[in-house]
């Protein structure tokens, strides 16, 4: 996966469900059918991009694979599908 800049990736969440939260950096929870899961990920205010092994991190707190995270920033993986994929993994 090529680096990602963090725009990049919070779009991307906003569109699968995640909504930001402000603090020490922008955390993104993942709602689903309006309710906030324990689902989320942190994009850092003062960094400029995002390396293979930072979103790889980030896979892991969204219970991805790599593979699998980049399908969902690139978008072939819609909200629907991820939550169909979290719920087979017992995630939610």
């Amino acid at each position: 996966m090529r680096p990602r800049k963090p725009y990049e990736l919070g779009s991307a969440l906003k569109r699968k469900g995640f909504r930001p939260k402000e603090a020490d950096h922008t955390w993104y929870e993942l709602y689903v059918d309006g309710k906030r899961t324990d689902i989320r990920t942190k994009i850092s205010h003062t960094r400029k991009e995002y390396d293979q092994h930072l979103l790889g991190k980030m896979a892991g707190q969204l219970h991805l694979r790599i593979d699998e995270f980049e399908l969902l920033i690139k978008c072939p993986i819609s909200a629907e599908d991820y939550v169909s994929m979290l719920r087979a993994k017992q995630r939610l």
